[in-house]
């Protein structure tokens, strides 16, 4: 089996020659903003068609903020035009930088002997410059790099405070879709026992009688039906156009891996794993709403078709109740489609973390429970099911 043939730099980035050794850095090498300068580098030099041949396998692997040491993937065929494009980066967020080149080898294990020895010289570098004024905590922390500078899979898993923000997506997120989803089963309860009590329920008893009077003046009634159900099916055309039209955003992005990976301001999982789930769900979302309206939608033609047949002509399986029925069907998936569209706006906030995803969904409940329920109803209150009170709304 032949495999793809990459390369593996190791880059040391030297800041601003200019500034003082004892101030602070001013910026914080990641892995976001080194990956951002490579890539504006190659679209300058290259353009691109060397940008687009050039993202194929480049990846900035690992980016280490204390000693500046990082691994840098790109393929065997255009790994000499992404070392030309980095030596050409001079700078990073506005800070001049250079980069040198430590290593280039075939294998992301041949790169550790290079990163290691680097990180062990730094290390020893920086206690002839400070002395006995090395502080210790600070001492420890270049003194860890021998296991901290290991790309991914070097070193044991260790505790660390993005662990820590890790467990707020554990706990918050499933909080917050559970009180989505345990509100949306008190809701399908209340609309199933109790329909009057709520608006979706008040709605479909409202749309039965409607479908009555509509059919028992067929003749005259007939244009005004079927414009209703034009406006209905528009309604539901959009919301399928917007849906699937996010969906295409959402599938860009996931393709192309843009996203918060690395912001500050995002306090949370900020993985390409966590990336990618958290993307995937506002996709499924998306794809769901697609689904429900195009269902609406048929629906609303069966019925549109179904409404001007006049109710003596009937055959027995084709009467007012199976029109109203396939009427409320449509209206049902409208609805389905709307509440995936509001579980999206949650699952949106996510990619900004876990806190504002539960703040969303602790607000969508709380509105949610007021446009559902039905205060002022001037339709009878029923006992019993949906069916049986819509039943009773027609004989009175």
């Amino acid at each position: 089996m032949v495999g793809f043939k990459n390369r593996y730099m190791v880059m040391e980035v030297f800041l601003d020659a200019n500034r003082d050794s004892d101030k602070a850095d001013p910026i914080i090498i990641t892995q976001y903003n080194v990956t951002r300068a490579i890539n504006d580098s190659i679209l300058v030099n290259f353009g691109e068609c060397g940008l687009g041949s050039s993202l194929g396998s480049f990846q900035v692997k690992y980016v280490n903020p204390i000693t500046k040491v990082c691994v840098i993937r790109a393929s065997r065929e255009e790994h000499q035009k992404v070392w030309s494009a980095i030596t050409m980066v001079r700078s990073i967020v506005n800070c001049p930088v250079i980069f040198n080149l430590l290593d280039l080898s075939g294998s992301i294990r041949a790169c550790k002997t290079a990163a290691l020895k680097c990180d062990e010289a730094k290390f020893e570098q920086y206690k002839l410059m400070v002395g006995d004024r090395v502080m210790p905590e600070r001492g420890l922390k270049i003194k860890g790099t021998e296991e901290t500078t290991k790309p991914q899979g070097w070193q044991k898993r260790r505790y660390t405070p993005a662990m820590e923000r890790k467990y707020l997506d554990l706990v918050l997120v499933p909080m917050g879709l559970a009180l989505m989803l345990g509100y949306h089963v008190w809701l399908c309860y209340r609309i199933v026992k109790h329909p009057t009590k709520t608006l979706i329920g008040t709605n479909s008893i409202s749309r039965w009688i409607w479908v009555r009077t509509m059919m028992e003046d067929s003749p005259r009634n007939g244009i005004l039906a079927v414009q209703t159900f034009r406006n209905n099916i528009m309604a539901s055309t959009l919301m399928a156009s917007t849906a699937i039209m996010l969906s295409s955003v959402i599938s860009v992005l996931m393709v192309t891996g843009s996203g918060v990976e690395g912001r500050v301001f995002v306090y949370g999982d900020t993985s390409k794993l966590g990336l990618s789930i958290k993307f995937f769900s506002i996709l499924a979302c998306l794809l769901v709403a697609f689904l429900m309206n195009v269902l609406s939608i048929r629906y609303y033609s069966h019925a549109s078709i179904l409404i001007n047949v006049p109710p003596k002509d009937n055959k027995p399986n084709l009467t007012i109740d199976y029109v109203g029925r396939t009427v409320n069907r449509g209206s049902y998936f409208w609805s389905l489609g709307l509440r995936a569209f509001y579980f999206s706006f949650p699952l949106f906030l996510w990619v900004f973390g876990p806190i504002p995803m539960f703040l969303c969904c602790l607000v969508l409940v709380f509105l949610l429970s007021f446009i559902d329920e039905s205060f002022d109803c001037a339709v009878r209150s029923y006992e019993g099911d949906e069916e049986e009170g819509m039943k009773t709304a027609l004989r009175a």
